[in-house]
C-alpha cells in the first residue's frame, strides 16, 4: 500500500489517493506493475481539505532488449480520475505527456 497527497496549488484542490501495487517478472526477465486504488478509509482517513482521486488501473511493463544488452522497453498505461473540477488548460497540458 501507498498513500500519496499532492498539496493545493493555487485554485486547484490537493489531491491524495491510496494505492495498491502488485508485481511480477517472467522468465524472459520482463517486469510487470500493475496499481490501483482503493476507497478504504480504515487505511487512511479522508482528509476534508483534499479531494481523493481515483485510479481504476495502470502499469507499467519493463521488457528487456535481447538485441541491445542493458536496454529496457517500458509501456505505460494509466486509467485515472482526479476528481473535482480542474481547469480545462491544465488538463490539456496533463494529456500531452
Amino acid at each position: 500500500m501507498s498513500y500519496t497527497r499532492i498539496k493545493k496549488v493555487a485554485v486547484i484542490s490537493g489531491r491524495d489517493i491510496i494505492l495498491i501495487l502488485y508485481f511480477t517478472v517472467d522468465e524472459t526477465g520482463t517486469v510487470y506493475i500493475v496499481v490501483y486504488s482503493v476507497e478504504r478509509e480504515d487505511l487512511v482517513p479522508h482528509h476534508p481539505s483534499y479531494v481523493r482521486a481515483a485510479l481504476p488501473i495502470g502499469g507499467w511493463k519493463l521488457e528487456p532488449l535481447m538485441e541491445t544488452p542493458g536496454k529496457i522497453l517500458i509501456t505505460y498505461c494509466v486509467e485515472m480520475d482526479v476528481k473535482g473540477n480542474l481547469p480545462q488548460f491544465l488538463l490539456s497540458t496533463a494529456m500531452k505527456d
